[in-house]
C-alpha cells in the first residue's frame, strides 16, 4: 500500500515543521512494525521561492521507503499561471498517486493520524478493490499529542477530542458537531437501513448506485445528493481505495480555483464509475491535529455551494462524465524530479 501525499513548504496552519516531525516519527514506528507492506509518496509542492521539504531538517529517511517527486518554480508558473491557488494541492495528490507502486493508495494529510487497526485491516488483506474507505475525522489540539511520547499519541488523542466531521444521514442532522461530554460512540457514522454492517471488523458496506435512482434524477426529479449517505465530510483527509480505482476517474479535479468541496468531488466520482462506499467504524479512528485557517480567509469561491451540490449529484448519478480531467491528469507527460531515500 503507499501512504500519498501532498506536503508543502508554505507553513501552512502553522506549526509545519513541527507537524511533519510528529507525522514522521509517528509513521516510521508503523512502517518499523509493519515492515516491507508500505512505501509513502510525497509530492513535494513547494511554493515558487524557498526550500524544498525534503530539504528541511528532519528525519525523512525513517520512513524509508520514501519518494518525493519535485514540483519546482517552473512547473507553478506552468500550471498556475499567476491564477488562484499559489499550491494545488490536489494536483499534487494526483502525481504521488501517478508514482504510487502500490496496489492501494491511502490519501493522508501530515496532520493525520490513524490508528493501527485500520492498518491491520489492511494487512489482513481485507480490502476489497470494488470500494473506496472512508471514515470520520476525530478534530484534535496540536498540543494535545506533540509532547507526550509518540507511542502514546493515540491514546493522547482519544482523550482530547474536540468534534466530528461524519456521514450525511437521515438519522441526524449536523454532520460536524462537538463531542463535549458525548461518547464516542454516539457520534460516529452510523449505517443505513440499506446498508451492511460487519461487525467482525466494524465497517459500514454501502451498495452501488441503482438504475432507479439514475433514471429519476435524469427524468428532472433529482435527487439530492445529502440522501445518497455519501462521507463527503473532510474526505481530503482520508480516502483508502486502489490505484486503479484513482486511474479510473483519472485523479482529483484538477483546477487553479479555489473550492471548499474538491474532496466531495472524487467521492462522487468513485460512486458515479461504480465504485461503492465502506466506512470504518469505531475502534478505528482518523485523527485530525487541528490548525490555524486563516490562510484561506483571502480566498473567494466563484460559484456557490448550491451548484456544487447539483454537480456532485449529477456526477454520483451519472448525469454528467465523472472523469473531470484530461489524460495527464497528475503531470503525467511532464519529466519530474524523483528522488528516492
Amino acid at each position: 500500500m503507499s501512504f500519498c501525499l501532498c506536503f508543502r513548504n508554505d507553513n501552512y496552519g502553522g506549526d509545519q515543521a513541527e507537524r511533519f516531525r510528529l507525522f514522521i516519527d509517528y509513521y516510521s514506528r508503523i512502517q518499523k512494525k509493519y515492515d516491507g507492506y508500505f512505501e509513502f509518496v510525497v509530492c513535494d509542492y513547494n511554493s515558487p521561492v524557498g526550500d524544498s521539504v525534503h530539504q528541511m531538517n528532519l528525519p525523512w529517511s525513517s520512513l524509508h521507503p520514501v519518494k518525493f517527486v519535485i514540483i519546482n518554480a517552473a512547473h507553478h508558473e506552468k500550471l498556475s499561471k499567476g491564477m488562484g491557488r499559489p499550491i494545488l494541492d490536489y494536483v499534487g495528490r494526483n502525481i504521488a498517486v501517478r508514482h504510487a507502486s502500490g496496489k492501494y493508495v491511502l490519501i493522508l494529510n501530515q496532520d493525520i493520524f490513524i490508528t493501527d487497526s485500520i492498518l491491520e485491516f489492511c494487512l489482513e488483506q481485507k480490502l476489497k478493490e470494488n470500494f473506496f474507505y472512508r471514515a470520520d475525522r476525530w478534530d484534535i489540539e496540536f498540543d494535545a499529542i506533540k509532547r507526550g511520547p509518540v507511542d502514546q499519541l493515540i491514546l493522547n488523542a482519544k482523550n482530547s477530542i474536540q468534534s466530528i466531521n461524519r456521514r450525511h444521514s437521515p438519522k441526524y442532522k449536523n454532520i460536524t458537531v462537538p463531542c463535549k461530554d458525548a461518547k464516542p460512540a454516539d457520534l460516529s457514522s452510523q449505517p443505513l437501513d440499506e446498508e451492511k454492517y460487519d461487525t467482525t471488523s466494524n465497517v459500514i458496506y454501502g451498495g452501488k448506485v441503482t438504475l432507479l435512482q439514475q433514471l429519476r434524477h435524469r427524468l428532472q426529479k433529482p435527487i439530492a445528493i445529502e440522501s445518497l449517505g455519501l462521507h463527503t465530510n473532510a474526505s481530503g483527509d482520508f480516502i483508502l481505495c486502489s490505484k486503479k480505482a484513482w486511474e479510473k476517474i483519472r485523479g482529483a479535479y484538477e483546477t487553479t480555483e479555489f473550492y471548499m468541496h474538491l474532496d466531495s468531488y472524487l467521492i462522487a466520482q468513485m460512486y458515479g464509475v461504480g465504485f461503492r462506499q465502506a466506512i470504518f467504524d469505531l475502534p478505528h479512528q482518523v485523527f485530525h491535529a487541528d490548525h490555524d485557517r486563516s490562510a484561506r480567509l483571502n480566498f473567494q469561491e466563484s460559484i456557490p455551494y448550491e451548484v456544487h451540490k447539483k454537480r456532485l449529484a449529477d456526477i454520483a448519478l451519472g448525469r454528467i462524465p465523472p472523469r473531470l480531467n484530461t489524460k495527464n491528469w497528475g503531470m503525467h507527460d511532464e519529466s519530474l524530479e524523483v528522488i528516492e531515500i
